[in-house]
């Protein structure tokens, strides 16, 4: 479905490897190319700061489980939204 292709892409939901392999056949490509490139992927930010910052986060992603994951971006949404 593609509100759920664009939650994926947008950060909301993390497929499963099941259906990273569903999109990545109707792609006609195998599951592994969904994840090359990543490492080469720029974070972008106009301010100097969130630069560090994306930089930063990326050195850690490695060594955080998904739960982890999941945990940090609560956070985050929860401080953003008393922002």
């Amino acid at each position: 479905m593609r509100c759920y292709i664009s939650r994926v892409e947008n950060g909301h939901t993390v497929p499963s490897i099941e259906t990273l392999s569903r999109i990545a056949r109707a792609l006609d490509a195998q599951l592994a190319d969904l994840f090359s490139g990543l490492d080469e992927m720029p974070l972008i930010a106009a301010d100097p700061s969130e630069q560090q910052f994306l930089e930063e986060m990326r050195r850690y992603l490695p060594v955080l489980t998904p739960a982890e994951r999941e945990r940090v971006l609560e956070m985050v949404r929860q401080m953003a939204g008393h922002a």
